[in-house]
């Protein structure tokens, strides 16, 4: 599994490839305290270069000067979508939103107001910063033909504990069972939200851990969406992106 990174270089290919090793309290201390700086900037650029409503961000003006900086900074490009753009270093994502109504974002805030509950992503830090925001999280792992029946790749076990997910969120079904903790979740997330926005659980918007662990990653979508994440290459936007060969 590799991200779509389009015309980046062939470099930044075989870095998706390393494994994911999980980032020393110094690795999480110095990037911390360097996104506000990277947030200030890409700020900047998007006050410069404002974003235009109904593109992708690949498709607006800042893009290639927001790619650079922050290969300047020394963070690689996972991927992005209509809301977002990703960039990895070690075991560590930023997560730069170019759209401020992002539903991700909503999500993100209440992810961090509940960090150890089963199937939350990791996040260290969040900012708003103009009319983006980004985020300092743990690198996920992409799921690809594990969820899709019919597919030398398909995981039985991986795919029943996505479909009580799925149950749980998208319909309110109390899936309890053997996936009992990723199903509170669930239903901590819809308790949330509920009738303030779309449930939108689906294979893209799901990874997994570097230990294997079902993380939910974009469960939510405001009411009048008309552009998916899933015609694009989002990394982590929802947050699904294929960041990182398979170990």
């Amino acid at each position: 599994m590799i991200a779509s990174i389009g015309r980046f270089d062939d470099a930044a290919l075989e870095a998706l490839c390393v494994d994911n090793v999980a980032p020393s309290a110094g690795d999480i201390g110095r990037a911390r305290l360097d996104l506000p700086r990277i947030a200030e900037a890409f700020a900047d650029l998007l006050y410069t270069f404002p974003v235009v409503a109904d593109r992708y961000v690949r498709s607006q003006a800042a893009f290639r000067r927001v790619a650079s900086m922050m290969a300047a900074e020394g963070w690689t490009f996972c991927g992005s979508g209509y809301y977002s753009a990703t960039f990895f270093r070690g075991g560590l994502v930023i997560k730069l939103g170019f759209k401020a109504e992002d539903s991700a974002l909503d999500y993100a805030r209440w992810c961090r107001a509940n960090q150890g509950m089963a199937g939350v992503p990791v996040i260290h830090r969040l900012l708003c910063r103009g009319f983006g925001y980004a985020i300092l999280m743990d690198r996920l792992e992409a799921i690809a033909g594990e969820l899709e029946l019919g597919s030398p790749a398909f995981d039985p076990m991986l795919y029943a504990e996505f479909s009580s997910v799925q149950d749980t969120i998208n319909n309110g079904v109390d899936g309890w069972g053997k996936h009992m903790e990723l199903c509170r979740t669930g239903l901590a997330i819809r308790e949330y939200f509920e009738d303030t926005v779309n449930w939108d659980v689906h294979p893209c918007n799901v990874m997994l851990d570097r230990s294997g662990n079902l993380v939910i990653t974009d469960p939510i979508s405001f009411v009048g969406d008309t552009l998916s994440d899933e015609d694009d290459s989002e990394g982590y936007s929802g947050y699904q992106a294929a960041v990182a060969c398979a170990a």
